[in-house]
């Protein structure tokens, strides 16, 4: 293959160098047109050498023998007529990538994806997705959940009856299942390695909730050996070993809902291992710099450590009042602080603002133009800056530079610290001076060392904040860059005592016997442990508790039982719509009440465009929403006029108006008028009653669903 590209890139360039050059273009055209005949021939004839030379080990699983596993337990549709495939290799581990996928043609598209093992053949994924322009926009379910497991079972045990009996189902039936397109079941199982779980390896599956089709498929699995030592610790051992460690620790946590929050007081399980107690000494899981836990797929853990809303700007810029350096000045205040090579030269300098934080900077580059020169082991290239036109301290910099020279002096990670240190005094003294180096959070980059600085507020770290700075092990910062809000934070009054907090969170995740896969990063070698590790078996649990309540928190703050789940509705068996309206429940819809759809309740005209909105967008975006931003929303998206007040009780007159609207059809009712409208094409009852239940209110929506779907 090579030497034939080698032969057509002469042809053409024989034709570019003579002078006759335009004489020979029809001789090229038609050339290539004989080479396009016998492309695909020579492609298969030389594939084998492509791939596998004299110095490369053949896959034992061929391509054709992938095609034909991929085709034995997956249906390709005969409109994918698109077909590629790649050959990866990565440590010891080798597969084929499979693709087809569908020309664009009268606006409908789709791929599927497979990933097949070329060592044993297994497959290790799969991912399938189509859509058209003329798929409706809203739509309930076809299949039931338990009918999609079904499906998903089956499945399971044609593709692998071996690993079947290493797996056990973890139930996630509170997942939520929008109300558009794409919309899927999911579901998981983890595997069971000597009657002990193994979180790094399981088997996902995604069943299409419209056909019933295998849409998705992920496989993980490790082979490797799992120790199971005599002399492991009971659970009771193991929960006093757990209360001796500081494996959790005090933190600011910040609120993400509004830049003018605040940020909150939580214990963080931030021990790198998540709390993991080795099952037979007792002692917490340390990882080594560059070793990680590899949790696989399968686990949804809320953390700490998120970025920070900005706040309130801190020179409190208001209107177009901006006071900010000059150009000059700020290159000037980043030489203070780093050397700029003579032979760099400035190509770009601009002044920008960013209103999401408030943030006003110059922007600076420098490039070396002398092509010879930058090719010169350790010439620096590149040097790309960001200065506060506000205060005018070095915001972030990034130095690209070419490989050191092999005799240059290498420094240990003590001496690079106090390059760090010395570097941040200058860059920002303000920021550094109330920073803490974390021990956790840096890495070792292959010839660099990184170090993370937490921000400490009244004495309790705020990981959010955080400074981090990299340097070569010959004694260059190469990268800097810094994250600091001006945001209010919570006192330390009224805190629940550390032990109180570790029984409370031990009380919400037990320690139970887990395997644990930890992944080192400089070679492929892995090791499985054997621990006692905080339950994670929902389908969200978090590493976190309010600092003063007790309660686990979710990302926003809020205690993680408020967190937008699948709701099933145990009262609705009566009301000859139970199918239809578990829909909605397991939609996230009505979950005023949690598991209890109160179908004779009335609703407030808040609730009822919660739930619309959530059916426009999806729950987890609708729960996000305070009231404030409910009303602004549904106004915004002309689905309501501006006088109405979102504490009323709904009443059929509103509700028709709303419909209407959602519909679409606000200049149909100029002619008949909204609620006469809504009552011809059945959306609201035909009662007199003034006021509508939430039964007639989701009626009304899984109407209006069915109807915007006749309407495309």
């Amino acid at each position: 293959m090579v030497f034939f590209i080698f032969n057509l890139g002469g042809i053409i360039q024989t034709v570019q160098d003579d002078r006759s050059f335009h004489k020979h273009v029809n001789f090229l055209r038609k050339e290539v047109i004989v080479l396009k005949k016998y492309l695909f021939v020579f492609l298969i004839l030389i594939l084998p050498v492509m791939f596998f030379g004299a110095n490369v080990n053949s896959p034992k699983i061929t391509l054709q023998s992938a095609i034909k596993i991929a085709k034995t337990y997956f249906d390709v549709p005969a409109s994918f007529t698109n077909f590629s495939f790649n050959y990866n290799t990565y440590d010891d581990h080798q597969d084929w990538n499979l693709s087809w996928s569908m020309p664009q043609i009268n606006g409908e598209s789709g791929s599927m994806n497979i990933t097949i093992n070329a060592s044993d053949g297994n497959i290790e994924s799969m991912n399938y997705w189509s859509q058209s322009q003329n798929q409706p926009k809203y739509v309930l379910p076809k299949i039931s959940r338990n009918q999609a497991r079904k499906i998903a079972e089956d499945f399971l045990n044609r593709i692998d009856a071996n690993k079947v009996k290493e797996l056990i189902h973890l139930n996630n039936s509170d997942q939520i299942v929008p109300l558009n397109l794409p919309q899927s079941y999911v579901f998981e199982w983890e595997r069971v390695v000597n009657g002990i779980p193994f979180l790094n390896d399981g088997i996902q599956i995604s069943v299409d909730a419209q056909t019933g089709r295998i849409i998705g498929y992920q496989m993980n699995w490790t082979d490797q050996n799992f120790p199971y030592p005599s002399d492991v610790l009971n659970p009771q051992q193991a929960k006093s070993a757990f209360l001796s460690n500081n494996l959790l620790t005090l933190e600011y946590y910040p609120l993400q809902s509004t830049y003018d929050s605040t940020a909150i007081l939580a214990y963080n399980l931030s021990d790198q291992a998540n709390g993991a107690i080795d099952a037979v000494t007792g002692k917490p899981v340390k990882l080594e710099k560059g070793q990680w836990l590899n949790w696989g797929y399968f686990s949804d853990v809320v953390n700490g450590g998120f970025k920070a809303p900005t706040g309130k700007n801190r020179n409190q810029i208001t209107g177009e009042n901006y006071k900010f350096i000059d150009e000059k000045t700020a290159i000037d205040n980043l030489k203070k602080v780093i050397e700029i090579p003579s032979d760099l030269e400035l190509t770009s300098a601009n002044l920008s603002y960013n209103p999401n934080d408030t943030r006003i900077v110059w922007n600076l580059y420098w490039w070396n133009q002398n092509e010879a020169r930058a090719t010169i082991t350790g010439t620096i290239t590149s040097v790309s800056a960001g200065i506060d036109a506000i205060n005018g301290s070095v915001d972030r910099l990034y130095v690209n530079y070419q490989n050191p020279s092999p005799k240059a002096t290498r420094l240990n990670e003590n001496e690079a610290q106090e390059i760090a240190q010395a570097f941040l005094k200058k860059a920002q003294p303000e920021y550094f001076s109330q920073t803490k180096l974390n021990p956790q959070a840096g890495y070792k980059p292959q010839g660099s060392y990184n170090f993370v600085y937490n921000r400490i507020v009244n004495g309790i770290p705020f990981p959010a904040n955080n400074i981090e700075i990299t340097v070569s092990d010959f004694g260059m910062v190469t990268s800097y860059g810094s994250d600091w809000s001006e945001i209010a934070f919570e006192s330390k009054e009224g805190i629940i005592p550390l032990m109180t907090a570790k029984e409370i969170f031990l009380d919400y995740r037990p320690l139970v016997l887990d395997y644990i896969k930890v992944d080192n990063q400089n070679n492929s070698t892995s090791t499985i442990k054997l621990v006692y590790l905080p339950v994670i078996r929902n389908t969200l649990v978090s590493n976190l508790l309010n600092a003063k309540t007790g309660e686990p928190m979710n990302w926003d703050g809020k205690p993680i039982d408020q967190n937008s789940r699948a709701y099933h509705f145990m009262d609705v068996g009566s009301t000859g719509y139970a199918t239809d309206l578990s829909y909605l429940g397991q939609a996230g819809l009505f979950g005023e009440y949690r598991d209890l759809f109160m179908p004779y309740q009335k609703i407030t005209v808040l609730d009822f465009l919660r739930n619309l909105l959530a059916v426009k967008n999806g729950a987890y975006y609708a729960d996000s929403l305070s009231s404030k931003q409910i009303m602004n929303t549904a106004k915004y998206d002309d689905l309501i006029p501006s006088t109405i007040k979102p504490e009323d009780f709904l009443d059929k007159a509103t509700l028709s108006e709303i419909m209407v609207r959602f519909l679409g059809l606000k200049v149909a009712a100029q002619i008949y008028g909204y609620q006469t409208l809504a009552e011809k094409l059945g959306i609201v009852p035909d009662s007199s009653s003034t006021y509508v239940t939430r039964l007639e209110a989701a009626l009304a929506m899984i109407k209006a669903i069915e109807l915007s779907n006749v309407q495309r």
